[in-house]
């Protein structure tokens, strides 16, 4: 559980850039599996980006979060399910360019093996995320 809150906490655009990258590499490092992949579903789960190993995290949020100036997450729910962990989150983004702010309520879902994260999936829908964590 841990490793899921750890894992995830305050990866915004500047943070995937610079400013805090060493610091979320070394909690990877601790939490994650070297090999973790990670995915990312847009809407109807229709363009996954796929990423592999902590390096690759990292780059795939960056990518995730280039279009917005500001993004900020809000953990509603935690779920666990077996070696699965879905967590309910809100999300708020300021498009760049933009003063107007979006919000989703997405969720994710964490693979766990041998009590370290092997694979997550970022979902822009609630309910695909519940779906893949088999709670919904």
């Amino acid at each position: 559980m841990e490793a899921v809150r750890a894992g995830g906490e305050g990866l915004g655009p500047e943070d995937a850039a610079a400013g805090r990258r060493a610091e979320i590499e070394d909690v990877l490092r601790e939490v994650a599996h070297p090999d973790v992949e990670c995915l990312m579903f847009g809407p109807n789960r229709s363009f996954p980006l796929e990423a592999h190993g902590i390096e690759g995290f990292i780059e795939a949020w960056g990518d995730w979060l280039s279009p917005f100036d500001r993004w900020r997450m809000e953990l509603e729910d935690v779920i666990e399910s077996g070696d699965r962990v879905v967590t309910l989150v809100r999300q708020y983004a300021h498009p760049r360019g933009s003063r107007a702010e979006v919000a989703n309520a997405g969720g994710a879902v964490w693979f766990m093996r041998d009590g370290r994260l092997s694979r997550v999936e970022f979902h822009l829908d609630r309910q695909a995320a519940l779906r893949a964590g088999g709670v919904g």
